[in-house]
């Protein structure tokens, strides 16, 4: 098993055919999605290889829904395939103190990503953000993934959740609310305009306020866009999940990556 791109890039320099895979599971532990990019997740490499091509039709999220196991096996069984499951991941239950959903201003592309959760009784603290920095001549896509800090009431951190890594640029460093019981309760992001005929990036960056002080924000965030309007829980809630709205790798196309989110709101 690989856990990451470079290890399909590897397996494709030694000549065999590599295809990336992701496999979430539910709450019970049971499959229920296989998760892919553009085109079987084939490796640049080999982008235009018969195998690809003939795989494309089989790679929908709905035919993967309906039967993981058998999706596995029709991608296994290709001579030469060095299939791989990257990411895989136990996606929480609902949690059953929901309030309320927030989704602040986002860009137009993408799909929402699986909602992942804090543990019970742990809600959001602080985060981290991946971002590629600006390639001047290249394809800029700014904000590529977000990730949560989870704790406890008071301050002790638990564990980082998100609900995807994203595809470029690097991550930030963990900024958090100081103190006891001050979590993340509201969120904006920083949207560049759809540019037309230019280079989108959509979500340039990404700020939280914090239930018991000022906003906090990384250093690492692009400069295209434009700050949208602070999206808040109600009293006594704060952030406790979230999925990203995300595009998927474009090839040939403009990539955007992260176009926003969406956030659940638990009672405290």
């Amino acid at each position: 098993m690989a856990n990451t791109n470079p290890a399909v890039d590897w397996t494709v320099t030694q000549g065999a055919n590599a295809i990336e895979c992701d496999i979430h599971f539910d709450g019970n532990g049971k499959p229920s999605l296989i998760g892919h990019g553009s085109g079987c997740d084939c490796d640049c490499a080999t982008r235009n290889d018969h195998i690809c091509v003939a795989l494309q039709n089989q790679c929908s999220g709905p035919k993967a829904s309906a039967n993981p196991a058998t999706y596995m096996q029709n991608i296994a069984r290709h001579a030469g395939i060095a299939l791989y499951f990257v990411d895989s991941k136990v996606y929480a239950k609902k949690r059953h103190d929901v309030v309320r959903t927030i989704e602040p201003e986002s860009g137009p592309w993408g799909e929402f990503t699986d909602m992942v959760y804090c543990d019970a009784n742990t809600w959001a603290i602080g985060f981290r953000q991946r971002v590629e920095k600006p390639c001047d001549n290249c394809d800029d896509t700014a904000l590529n993934a977000l990730e949560l800090l989870c704790g406890k009431k008071d301050g002790t951190p638990v564990k980082s959740i998100t609900s995807h890594k994203g595809f470029w640029g690097d991550w930030g460093d963990n900024i958090r609310c100081p103190g006891k019981n001050n979590f993340l309760k509201g969120v904006s992001f920083k949207i560049e305009e759809p540019q037309e005929t230019g280079d989108d990036t959509a979500a340039n960056d990404c700020q939280f306020a914090c239930s018991q002080s000022s906003n906090i924000f990384e250093s690492n965030g692009d400069p295209w866009g434009n700050w949208k309007q602070m999206k808040y829980c109600p009293p006594s809630t704060a952030i406790c999940g979230f999925s990203l709205k995300l595009e998927n790798i474009q090839h040939e196309g403009d990539d955007i990556a992260v176009n926003g989110a969406k956030f659940d709101c638990c009672t405290l």
